[in-house]
């Protein structure tokens, strides 16, 4: 009898990069040092001390910087670490949320993860703050705040896809 493995994942690890744009008016740059002709260098000191507001932003792309094959454990590891913050859900959930791999996924893979999505959270509801590990209580606000940040993705990406079709 042929012992069952744990499913492997290929974890692909990048570094995402963007290019920011800073303007800052020449005469308030005079203004910093009033007694010295005025030094655009001075712009790249007040950028890098973060004094300065971001004129624009482009996402340049992303660069891989490895991949490797991974078993369930190490996964869920990577998991914790990664996102300290979830680490409280459930070992089921977390596996749940690794395989909603795909960014834009079918009608039907959505309406299935959804359902688990709800499912969990309908059973941490349903035991009650009063009645919850406080361990447990921080799983739910977690899970949670992380499903408005991926709510909010979602209409970032619509937002970016929108402006670059010129709607």
């Amino acid at each position: 009898m042929a012992i069952k493995q744990k499913p492997e994942y290929v974890v692909v690890t990048c570094v995402s990069t963007f290019r920011n744009r800073y303007v800052i008016p020449v005469d308030e740059l005079q203004r910093m040092n009033p007694d010295e002709e005025v030094d655009p260098s001075w712009a790249l000191d007040a950028v890098t001390c973060e004094d300065v507001k971001e004129f624009s932003q482009r996402h340049v792309g992303e660069q891989i910087i490895d991949a490797q094959v991974l078993r369930e454990p190490e996964v869920l590891q990577f998991f914790d670490a990664d996102n300290d913050y979830l680490s409280g859900w459930e070992e089921e959930f977390k596996l749940a949320w690794i395989k909603h791999w795909k960014e834009k996924p079918s009608p039907e893979e959505e309406a299935e993860f959804d359902a688990l999505r709800q499912s969990f959270l309908a059973d941490k509801i349903d035991e009650l703050p009063g009645k919850m590990s406080h361990e447990d209580e921080m799983a739910l606000q977690e899970l949670q705040r992380a499903q408005k940040m991926v709510d909010m993705e979602e209409g970032n990406k619509q937002f970016a896809e929108d402006l670059a079709n010129g709607k």
